[in-house]
């Protein structure tokens, strides 16, 4: 058996993995698979974990209140602190809202259930606020790891009572691959839960923990030699391969998280030899010491880096510099002030169990409670003006779902299909409209700007849209998101029906989306509109509008309470994927005569640049890729002032002369 001596180089370990993901926080591009500093953390928990148990199981000193009373002085005191320091700061800066969310998720993560709240509650619709601006999302991987040492003592004794290591072996062998393999199979059908949760992750635990249970049985295998020293390389050149080779588009965890649990074991198991260069690199002073305060900078780096992209999106090179400095300074003081002097205070399990995690957590949830009985609201709450300058900001920039008129459903049922309210434009004697507006939101944000012409064309139109579900009677599988699968095929059966009804289909959905989920998704849309050219529909296909990536709808509402915040919105060129899927939509529309294409890019973009404001410098726009409600009616207005007419209604007048409601 290996004595669980200091190790330097794991130390070191330690700290290649923080700054991996401490640079890959700041900037994807820089270091693309730099999340696996995750996954080696993972490795070197369920290693050193193990051993330490086997060791005291072996020696007959193994207590259950020894190893949580060790994992409560490890891990809570500095959590705690971030996590009360992050709650507060919430309150002062955040919008009420995204504050509330804030206790929410610090009450989740002192129940060890972080990763089970994002799981839940992580919204990853088209409005859903970036997850890079959640302050305490990094904390899922520590609910895996806390859930984890809940189940892993007693599997580890009831293991150990077998009294044969090759069974033992074998059992977390297998356990280890079903979870790589369970990662794999549900990437694309559960995402969330295959990121988040333990039974995804554990194979990366039980990597460290069969490297712990083989090097117990047999110590002579980490012996210096020929063997170990491949091993130290192989180990290096996987984990560097990793870092450059995976990236956030692959699928992860799954097959793919071997190769990070694989490089990190070697490096591991060629460490007690402790003669070759990766062991020697791992090992220097600078390394070692950003292990040492490895996991307060873990800690704190996400809600520095949080807080700043709330305010300012984009982080440069030289503001990354001065956030690096920031997050050791706050690292270094957590860890020489918290974490080793309550590391070194040798008091009972029961003391650490009630002034480490019982005591503090109960006066964080109390005070988690406060600020959602408050509704994020913290000092704001006693502010008069601010809900009357907050309503007024929202009204200016309502989305359209918000409005009664647009029809836009998570899934349609048979009560929408009379809803008279879904019918605009000019409207007369309560008649059946001719014209339909379908799609998804994409299609929901044009509402205002057709209502507008069609109201100066006297005809009136009925909208039907379902967010997130693509316009199409085919199999909608390969490039709609899972979780809104059932919704997006009980829809079409209706929508299938439903679009006999009228003469003119007008589609318009997030065309570069579905492309991205799928190239066979313009296959599948060709043969839905072949379909409805077919039986003499008149088709009207809205392109991609330009998309503004540093546009945030909440920018003025952050404003009131968040300094220094800059809400200007960066001109753009149309994106060269609007681009070539417009000139698809385009062409399809060529080759039918009852087919029309259209978009409102020459409104948008003068000379070839793209404004989120029209020329009176009134924004448009409710988030990066849709327009407002009233920011729509406005387009349309702007288009009659400009033109006084729109092609694509001319095109319909001549198919249906006169167009009659």
């Amino acid at each position: 058996m290996l004595t669980s001596q200091y190790r330097k180089d794991i130390d070191g370990l330690r700290g290649i993995a923080v700054l991996s993901i401490i640079v890959y926080h700041f900037n994807k591009s820089w270091l693309p698979g730099g999340f696996i500093g995750v996954d080696i953390f993972f490795v070197i928990s369920g290693f050193l974990i193990s051993q330490r148990i086997l060791q005291e199981l072996q020696n007959q000193t193994f207590s259950f209140s020894g190893f949580y009373k060790q994992r409560i002085r490890r891990i809570m005191p500095a959590m705690l602190v971030v996590v009360t320091t992050t709650l507060i700061f919430a309150q002062f800066i955040l919008r009420p809202e995204d504050a509330e969310k804030v206790a929410e998720s610090s009450i989740w993560s002192l129940l060890s259930l972080a990763n089970v709240y994002f799981w839940l509650f992580e919204n990853s619709n088209y409005f859903a606020a970036s997850s890079e601006q959640l302050p305490l999302l990094h904390l899922w991987s520590l609910g895996v790891e806390e859930q984890f040492y809940l189940l892993w003592p007693l599997a580890m004794v009831l293991l150990f009572s077998l009294k044969s290591v090759r069974l033992s072996l074998s059992l977390l062998l297998i356990i280890a691959l079903l979870s790589f393999l369970l990662g794999q199979l549900f990437f694309h059908s559960a995402p969330s839960f295959t990121y988040y949760m333990l039974p995804s992750r554990v194979g990366e635990l039980l990597g460290g923990a069969i490297l712990a249970w083989l090097l117990s049985e047999n110590s002579k295998l980490a012996a210096p030699n020929a063997w170990t020293t491949l091993c130290a390389y192989a180990g290096g050149i996987i984990l560097a391969g990793s870092f450059v080779l995976l990236n956030e588009e692959m699928i992860f965890p799954g097959f793919a998280a071997l190769l990070p649990t694989l490089g990190t074991a070697l490096l591991i198991f060629s460490g007690y030899a402790g003669d070759s260069v990766p062991t020697r690199v791992l090992s220097h002073n600078y390394l070692v010491g950003i292990g040492l305060i490895s996991y307060s900078a873990y800690l704190w780096h996400w809600p520095v880096l949080a807080f700043y992209r709330y305010g300012h999106h984009e982080i440069s090179v030289f503001v990354s510099l001065l956030l690096f400095a920031l997050i050791l300074l706050l690292a270094y003081f957590s860890y020489a002030f918290i974490e080793q002097p309550l590391r070194r205070n040798n008091v009972s399990p029961s003391s650490v169990f009630r002034g480490y995690l019982i005591f503090p957590s109960v006066a964080i949830l109390c005070l988690a409670l406060l600020c959602m009985k408050i509704d994020g609201f913290g000092l704001r709450w006693f502010s008069d003006g601010y809900n009357q300058q907050v309503s007024q900001l929202r009204s200016q920039r309502a989305p359209s779902y918000k409005y009664e008129y647009v029809c836009q459903r998570s899934r349609l049922s048979p009560v929408d299909l009379s809803n008279a309210n879904c019918v605009v434009g000019y409207q007369r004697n309560n008649t059946m409209p001719r014209v339909l507006l379908w799609g998804d939101s994409m299609a929901s944000h044009y509402v205002g700007t057709l209502a507008s012409l069609a109201i100066e064309d006297k005809f009136a139109f009925k909208n039907l849209q379902v967010g997130a579900c693509p316009p199409v009677f085919g199999d909608e599988s390969r490039f709609t998101q899972p979780q809104r699968l059932a919704d997006c095929q009980a829809s079409k059966v209706i929508m299938q029906q439903e679009v006999k009804k009228y003469d003119v289909i007008i589609i318009s959905a997030a065309w570069s989306f579905y492309m991205w989920k799928s190239d066979t998704f313009i296959d599948v849309f060709t043969e839905t509109l072949h379909l409805l050219a077919e039986n003499d529909k008149i088709i009207i296909l809205l392109g991609e509008i330009a998309a503004f990536p540093s546009f945030d709808r909440w920018c003025e509402e952050k404003s009131l309470s968040y300094p220094f915040i800059n809400c200007n919105v960066e001109a753009v060129e149309l994106s060269q994927e609007a681009q070539d899927i417009n000139a698809t939509l385009r062409r399809l529309a060529q080759q039918y005569p009852n087919v029309e294409y259209a978009d409102f890019n020459d409104y948008l973009c003068k000379d070839g640049v793209c404004k989120a404001q029209d020329n009176e410098n009134v924004v448009l726009y409710f988030d990066k890729y849709h327009l407002s409600m009233p920011g729509s009616w406005k387009l349309g207005r702007n288009i009659l002032d400009e033109t006084g007419v729109f092609a694509p209604f001319s095109f319909i007048k001549k198919r249906i002369n006169p167009l009659k409601d």
